[in-house]
């Protein structure tokens, strides 16, 4: 029998079609939210029910669409942001392919109502499955919403396969929270099933957007740097080495307000951190990049959830770059906080915010959320009796009150803390050298204590050896001339029968690191000479330490692993609990000065912590 060709119906295409753009309810939230802010919005409100599968409506204040423009916005390639094949070489817009009604009609009940500025009166349309059901002219308030129900109630394949209501709500919270970030101009706002998850200010304030829609932690310390190379601006808050995740769900990147995925940044943001954290773990990151739209492709993906970058090795040696510096920076030093009950609280949110120190040039912000029981549900409750029309005006008023408040708090925490913060940064922006600290003392026979005009510092001898062990080692290794000390009194090392036949894949290596070894019979080798920076004791548990990791199958051969095991080696030759003279711990900290990343030890802990004078003075109550 033959196949027989032919075009498929319409309302079947559609459907197929509408599979490539809308898979569950965050991909309508998505393409809804995105033409929000293509419309100029500066006020959108996203709400959702039962996980956008029974409502998602999407209200802003934008421009709107012209009533003889309605219909015709259903219909699909139907766009106002591209007019030309070359417009796809500098694409500006967050959408621009003309899908998201025409798919999201084609598996929903749909109602659009709009008002452009040119207008004196409204217009609204109802689409059910693609089919237009009603239209007529709406008294409505500049802008535009639309509104989503019973999504896939047409196609019940596509229906079963939807998680439960909290998973599906936990993809669009995470989606919206990304986003509201992004355009700090904005005051977005998402309900769930009635009640405000969180909304952002619209002030303009980057910062305050990460600690008003994600967990706290996320916004602890952070670290906020600018760079600017070849047309690139690069915005980022990044942690430091010491706060760090087993995912990568804390790292977000943003081009030109798109929130994206890439293995580039995320490579980037890598190698910036390779030699401050352990194997595993991974920083919080938001990175927010402007460039110029032609060196972007963003047709790529039918979801437009990843770019293609025109000059990729040139941004990856920005980010890492700039990344470096921000984390290798003083102000990267932890430093203790000190619970302020005076503190000045925000209600905002549902939550209390506290923020203290903050410094000017690259920032460490430290933030405390808690629920205020004071801030009531039902002031912010929408019942069904709020249609698409008046949607959201009492919560408009309600938190317009509490921004004002927050306003005029925010504006005496910062006047009270003029002064202070003014001489912190005048001594801040003076060279900073560890080798100049007074020394006061020891602690525990393992921290040193040490002072400037307002700070105090406790650094961490195990870690600071780490560090200057580290650097000197991998100094040597890259070098080639090498300084060897040879041994009054050699030692010897034994190694696997496996190990001393495959000697020849590990043995150069070794050589390069500064140890000089003989054979010494069937499985045993002579150590005659050890690298000149290290002790006796060092140098044995340090050769013993990767002698035992090639007896584990691991290949040093090449560099990154060798890197690696340097690192996990070091922690072996490193003084902990030592008694050291006066004399030691001037030279620890004056190798420490010399070391190119001194904040932190090779794994990711801190070499310091710095207490300020200002916070001692708060635990000893001598200030309120």
């Amino acid at each position: 029998m033959e196949n027989i060709i032919e075009l498929l119906p319409p309302n079947v295409a559609n459907k197929i079609a509408a599979g490539e753009v809308v898979d569950r309810p965050v991909s309508v939230v998505k393409e809804l939210l995105e033409n929000s802010l293509d419309a100029d919005s500066d006020s959108i409100i996203v709400e959702i029910k039962n996980g956008g599968k029974a409502l998602i409506r999407v209200t802003d204040n934008g421009s709107g669409i012209r009533k003889e423009y309605m219909k015709t916005a259903f219909l699909r390639h139907a766009t106002s942001k591209i007019k030309d094949i070359q417009d796809l070489d500098s694409i500006s817009t967050l959408g621009f392919r003309g899908e998201a009604l025409a798919s999201i009609a084609a598996v929903s009940k749909v109602e659009l109502t709009s008002r452009s500025r040119s207008e004196d009166v409204g217009f609204t349309v109802t689409y059910h499955g693609s089919n237009l059901i009603n239209e007529e002219p709406f008294g409505c308030p500049y802008g535009t919403t639309v509104v989503v129900k019973d999504l896939f109630y047409n196609t019940p394949a596509r229906l079963k396969f939807l998680k439960r209501d909290n998973t599906e709500s936990a993809l669009v919270t995470d989606l919206v929270s990304k986003i509201s970030i992004a355009y700090p101009n904005v005051k977005i706002r998402l309900i769930n099933n009635g009640k405000i998850l969180f909304s952002t200010t619209g002030r303009g304030d980057i910062f305050n957007n990460i600690l008003s829609v994600f967990d706290p932690d996320s916004g602890k310390n952070l670290i906020k740097f600018y760079n600017e190379s070849e047309g690139i601006k690069l915005t980022g808050f990044v942690s430091p080495p010491d706060e760090n995740r087993k995912n990568r769900k804390g790292q977000i990147f943003f081009v030109n307000g798109r929130v994206i995925s890439s293995k580039l940044l995320e490579e980037a943001l890598e190698k910036a951190y390779e030699e401050k954290m352990f194997e595993g773990r991974y920083p919080v990151a938001y990175l927010f990049l402007e460039m110029d739209p032609e060196t972007l492709d963003v047709n790529i993906h039918p979801n437009k959830k990843e770019v293609r970058f025109g000059k990729p090795d040139k941004l990856k040696e920005l980010v890492t770059d700039s990344v470096l510096s921000a984390i290798n920076n003083v102000n990267a030093i932890p430093e203790m906080l000190v619970s302020q009950k005076n503190t000045t609280v925000y209600n905002y949110n549902e939550n209390d915010i506290q923020q203290t120190n903050k410094i000017s040039g690259i920032e460490s912000y430290n933030a405390d959320f808690r629920v205020n029981e004071n801030l009531k549900d039902d002031k912010f409750v929408f019942g069904d009796k709020n249609d698409a029309k008046n949607f959201g005006l009492q919560a408009e008023l309600d938190i317009n009150k509490i921004l004002s408040e927050k306003r005029f708090q925010e504006d005496k925490l910062e006047q009270a803390q003029l002064n202070y913060d003014g001489e912190k940064k005048d001594l801040e922006r003076k060279t900073f050298k560890i080798s100049e600290l007074r020394v006061v003392g020891t602690v525990f026979n393992t921290y040193i204590v040490c002072q400037d005009a307002v700070n105090m510092y406790v650094i961490d001898q195990h870690a600071a050896h780490e560090r200057v062990f580290y650097e000197k080692f991998m100094e040597v290794y890259n070098n080639e001339e090498r300084e060897v000390q040879t041994l009054l009194h050699p030692f010897v090392v034994n190694v696997s029968f496996a190990s001393k036949i495959k000697q020849e894949e590990w043995f150069e290596t070794i050589s390069n690191c500064g140890f000089i070894m003989e054979d010494f019979g069937d499985r045993a080798f002579i150590v005659k000479g050890i690298p000149l920076f290290m002790e006796y004791g060092e140098g044995k548990r340090f050769l013993e330490d990767i002698l035992q990791s090639i007896d584990e199958g691991i290949d040093i051969k090449n560099s990154s692993k060798i890197d690696k095991l340097i690192m996990r080696s070091c922690k072996s030759a490193v003084k902990a609990h030592d008694v050291l003279s006066d004399i030691e711990i001037r030279k620890l900290l004056e190798d420490l000065d010399a070391c190119e990343k001194p904040y932190s030890c090779p794994h990711g802990r801190p070499t310091f912590i710095k207490f300020a004078e200002h916070d001692l003075e708060k635990m000893f109550k001598r200030i309120v």
